[in-house]
């Protein structure tokens, strides 16, 4: 697909046709690319932000997809060029990762899914949890399928990549009127939930699509009808 305004219209409104027959939001994939578009003028974590935006979709961030094309188009520094589409990627519409195992030809680099996933694919993991947080990953291993020891061991070690977090810096945990703390896809801030200000930069431009209130603590609570609903 180009990565054009009308390209982005048309998935737009396929993404959304599909999410208003099943009546829940997808999934949509950055996909392993052979080929470029010339006419391309948007940038393609740009143009998955927008999708996300506007649909409600959510992304499935497939590192290994992005290292395989970074590899095809001879990036001085594959690593540094996926990692680079992480950092531009809103992680608050990631919702999952995929790895992979990807097989190098004369030619190309061909996301196959038939081999242990490549160090630069674990490293471009590391750095995307690092960012975004815990998010739920798979390895997708499809074709020339090894003895289950070895796939236990792929899982393995993205448990341990998973694991691999800073430690905690010293003195006691503080936290002030005004932090904002990005958790995967989560969002907390500390503030008054009376206060607009304080809602408009938890939501940052976003619409909420459901609310859920608790009465203040050591506040008498005046019983309700059944039928009345606090808006």
């Amino acid at each position: 697909i180009a990565f054009t305004t009308e390209s982005l219209n048309l998935l737009a409104a396929n993404v959304q046709r599909v999410q208003d027959k099943l009546s829940r939001p997808i999934g949509v994939e950055n996909i392993s690319a052979y080929l470029a578009w010339a006419d391309d003028t948007l940038a393609e974590a740009e143009f998955f932000n927008t999708l996300a935006a506007r649909t409600g979709c959510w992304l499935l961030l497939d590192v290994n997809n992005l290292v395989v094309n970074a590899l095809n188009a001879n990036a001085a520094d594959p690593v540094a060029a996926a990692n680079a589409f992480v950092d531009a990627v809103d992680a608050r519409h990631v919702g999952e990762i995929h790895l992979a195992g990807y097989a190098e030809t004369e030619s190309l680099v061909i996301d196959d899914h038939g081999s242990r996933v490549h160090a630069p694919v674990w490293q471009v993991y590391a750095h995307a949890i690092d960012k975004m947080g815990a998010k739920p990953p798979l390895v997708e291993w499809d074709t020339a399928l090894p003895a289950f020891d070895v796939l236990l061991g792929e899982a393995e070690a993205r448990t341990d990549a998973a694991d691999d977090v800073p430690p905690l810096a010293d003195g006691p945990a503080v936290t002030r009127l005004g932090d904002l703390w990005q958790i995967g896809a989560h969002r907390v801030i500390c503030g008054d939930a009376t206060d607009l200000e304080t809602s408009a930069r938890l939501l940052d431009g976003e619409r909420a699509q459901m609310v859920f209130t608790d009465p203040p603590y050591n506040v008498k609570v005046e019983p309700r009808s059944n039928n009345a609903i606090a808006a």
